[in-house]
């Protein structure tokens, strides 16, 4: 496959464009595109027999101006354009190079970007100038932290370094293993241990440990692995090597902190491989998938091979979306001195990153057979890569276990707020949020406080929400600040700023604190219902639908059918001309699963006009007013599993008579409309189902700090703590897709420049829904008993789970409309 060959939903170069891209990114792109087709495609396969990579392959990228562009000029690096590096630059970079489908390449060519940052940003003059020769591609510097016996247990690392007599020198004795360019490297950037045997984190220092002059005391045995062929791991021995104490980096018994430093940038570094190499193998799927035939047709015409690459990519973006806002966090705060949860959620995007990588290189396995186990194809060694990276810099159970302790000591675990995952109190900047923001946080908040948390309870009992309350929100500004305030909207809610997806989401993430999926279907039903006639009505229906804008009556929105579901372009409820009078229309026909179907003063509603079999170009979009037809609709409520308070009915329109104008749009072009609406209401439900898992995540945080066993709290116990970590991994990467399709829609609202936006967010909906079921599970195991008590919070999110999963569209719709919508 050509390098340049646009990737179905996972490009990112045209698909969801980020907030961050800046003019510069385009030819950096290019740069690392001609560096991997001019050296690194035509030679990959045959370094990866060698096991090994050429040193003139680390000048050559130097030439190529893309080897150290993350480093000052003065010292060696090469500054794209004059412009300072940032993590995104990275992304681009790993996205081109992991086309090679080697994570070697990544660990032995690029392993200066964690051996080469301890010296720049903690060493000396002397030390930096030492490493120039490093930074232009001369020699190579390896980082050297692991031990055979401790790993990642940076605290009780036994290599030690002792001056000798003179007080000039260190002798370094000891260990270290699994060490990247081991075999070749000039230099050691070293953890040793300066300190008392047992005098842990205070007693580590950081050594720079060079080769020459050490031939005879550093001893190297390479360490034939699985994967990362090229990458020359190794077991290093130190025997009575002398190191000059200038060598120290930072001062002597304070290394811990400069490991740490530099463990966030490995951890991401290895996490942006992982998702890059993922992509890979995600591409060579789809492209076997479209020319492989089984049973007379390509495999990607069979609908579960669709699925698996829906699934794959599905994987790919929500972690994609996870590694940009942690690159953005870590641009505009390189130390963690300020954010202090970014160190813990690095930790979960390297879980994340790996284990999709691990889903997505056994899935396109799969898919290609017995090509994919050829020892050397793109897809192979992308499966034999998947261990390493799931393994140094922290292994996926060391990664959940570091995440929750400092998530659980941080600013923000609080019993108000969540470790994790609330934006307003992670001080690095933010993206996305303004003031205007956070002041409709506080006023929903508000709302929420008084009008909805003291009475959700004997609501769900009763399962009705009043009316009164519809009035209620609506007065104090949450109701209908996005609708324009001619038409009975409150803009002034949001002091005149536009409204956007992102106050979508925190008056989501305000509801979402009573537990009850139901608010969203019943009280705020008219997120769905109203933006059709408000996008494409006519001013007399905008008219029309005002009262129910001031909360005074309720639309519900009527798509699906008891036969037909989501498959609005078989829909059978039909509309036609009175033959009496040709101003009306005569609607006959059932919907189903309409929530606030018995409540609902209107019915927005998708209905046949055109011929049987006109399939999608038939489909008209209709306001059906329940004034006037009260004996022509008849409404039957459904007693559902959760969304108790959500009113939902099977409605009968028996003769109902519509006046023609009450058509929305024009005749037989309503499928537009219903997709546009879907597309809303899709992430809508989506956004949803991600607050509502904050809110059992937050719940279990607190019950498992309070609730002892065995003489101790809960989230003492490791099992526990594994548990919140993996909760909150799948949280937040659902949270970080969450805001990047939300820029996205926000600024391209009917996918005219992007047409992935469609797709992505049906993936983006089976990601929520399918991480609340986790969490939701989850959350119950940890409640115990407790959750098993009907009307708590957690046994009613758990409750709802299943119509957030199959309304709008179930999972499977879901998946297969993500890869036709791809054309995959």
């Amino acid at each position: 496959m050509s390098a340049s060959v646009e990737v179905p939903l996972v490009d990112m170069e045209t698909q969801l464009t980020p907030y961050f891209v800046k003019p510069y990114y385009k030819s950096f792109r290019q740069q690392c595109r001609r560096f991997l087709q001019d050296v690194i495609l035509p030679n990959i396969d045959k370094w990866e027999k060698n096991g090994s990579l050429p040193k003139w392959v680390y000048a050559k990228a130097y030439e190529y101006g893309i080897y150290t562009p993350d480093y000052p000029n003065q010292y060696g690096g090469q500054e794209w354009q004059q412009q300072p590096f940032d993590y995104f630059m990275d992304i681009i970079r790993q996205d081109e190079l992991g086309k090679a489908a080697s994570g070697g390449l990544f660990t032995s060519l690029y392993i200066h970007k964690i051996s080469v940052p301890p010296v720049l940003h903690f060493g000396t003059e002397a030390q930096k100038q030492m490493f120039v020769p490093v930074l232009k591609g001369e020699k190579i510097a390896a980082l050297a932290i692991s031990e055979p016996q401790y790993g990642s247990d940076v605290s009780n690392i036994a290599a030690k370094a002792v001056k000798d007599a003179s007080g000039q020198y260190y002798v370094v004795n000891g260990m270290k293993k699994w060490i990247s360019n081991g075999i070749k490297a000039d230099y050691y950037v070293t953890a040793v241990r300066t300190g008392a045997a047992n005098s842990g984190l205070r007693g580590v220092s950081l050594l720079i440990i060079p080769r020459a002059g050490n031939e005879k005391s550093i001893i190297t045995s390479r360490i034939n692995t699985q994967g990362h062929k090229i990458s020359e791991t190794a077991m290093i021995i130190f025997r009575n090597a002398r190191v000059p104490v200038s060598c120290l980096i930072g001062k002597e018994n304070q290394g811990f902190k400069l490991i740490m430093y530099n463990f966030n940038r490995e951890r991401l570094g290895i996490t942006i491989t992982a998702n890059a190499l993922a992509k890979c193998a995600f591409a060579e799927a789809c492209h076997y998938a479209k020319v492989r035939k089984t049973f007379g047709k390509p495999l990607s015409k069979h609908q579960v091979i669709r699925h698996k690459l829906a699934e794959m990519a599905r994987s790919i973006n929500s972690t994609q979306a996870f590694i940009e806002k942690l690159a953005y966090q870590l641009a505009t705060d390189p130390l963690s001195q300020s954010n202090v949860t970014l160190s813990a959620n690095i930790c979960l995007c390297k879980v994340a990153a790996t284990k999709g990588m691990e889903f997505v290189a056994r899935e396109a396995s799969q898919i290609m057979g017995g090509a994919s186990y050829v020892l050397g194809k793109k897809v192979d060694r992308v499966y034999r890569d998947v261990r390493a990276l799931a393994i140094y810099g922290g292994s996926e159970e060391i990664m959940l276990d570091v995440s929750v302790r400092l998530a659980l000591k941080s600013a923000s675990s609080t019993s108000l707020h969540l470790p994790y995952v609330d934006w307003e109190n992670q001080a690095a900047p933010s993206a996305y949020y303004t003031d205007a923001h956070r002041n409709f946080r506080a006023r929903v908040a508000k709302f929420v406080d008084t009008e909805i948390l003291p009475y959700v309870d004997k609501w769900e009992k009763q399962w009705n929400v009043p009316l009164s309350v519809y009035r209620k929100a609506y007065e104090c500004g949450v109701y209908a600040a996005r609708y324009p305030t001619e038409y009975g909207g409150t803009d002034w809610a949001i002091d005149g700023a536009k409204w956007d997806q992102f106050f979508n989401m925190i008056l989501y993430e305000q509801l979402a604190r009573a537990g009850s999926g139901g608010i969203f279907s019943s009280l705020f039903i008219q997120t769905i219902s109203i933006p059709p006639v408000i996008h494409f009505g006519t001013h007399a229906q905008k008219q029309l639908f005002m009262p129910v804008i001031r909360g005074e009556k309720i639309a519900a929105l009527a798509i699906s059918e008891p036969q037909f579901g989501s498959d609005v372009a078989n829909l059978s409820c039909r509309a036609v001309r009175d033959p009496n009078d040709a101003s009306y229309f005569l609607v006959n026909g059932m919907k189903k699963w309409i929530s606030n179907g018995t409540q609902a003063d209107f019915f927005v509603a998708a209905v046949r006009t055109g011929a049987v079999g006109s399939g999608a170009k038939g489909i008209s979009l209709l306001i059906i007013p329940k004034q006037g037809n009260e004996k022509n609709i008849v409404t039957s409520r459904i007693l559902t599993q959760g969304h108790h308070t959500s009113h939902t009915a099977m409605i009968i329109f028996k003769n109902a008579r519509v006046p023609v104008s009450y058509l929305i749009g024009k005749e037989n072009q309503g499928f537009r409309l219903i997709m546009y609406n879907f597309n809303q209401e899709r992430f809508a439900i989506a956004c949803q189902a991600v607050q509502l898992s904050r809110v059992a995540f937050q719940e279990s945080v607190k019950y498992a700090k309070i609730r002892k066993t065995f003489g101790k709290a809960l989230i003492e116990h490791q099992v526990i703590r594994h548990k919140l970590a993996e909760m909150a991994r799948r949280i937040m990467t659902s949270f970080c897709y969450m805001e990047k399709v939300a820029f996205a829609l926000q600024n391209d609202p009917l996918a005219q420049s992007d047409k992935s936006i469609p797709a992505n967010i049906a993936l983006f909906k089976v990601d929520a829904t399918k991480m609340l079921e986790f969490v939701a599970r989850e959350a119950s195991q940890i409640f115990g008993g407790a959750s098993y008590v009907e009307g708590k919070i957690v046994d009613r999110i758990y409750r709802d789970v299943r119509a957030f999963a199959i309304y709008g569209g179930s999972e499977e719709i879901m998946l297969d409309v993500s890869t036709r919508l791809a054309k995959l």
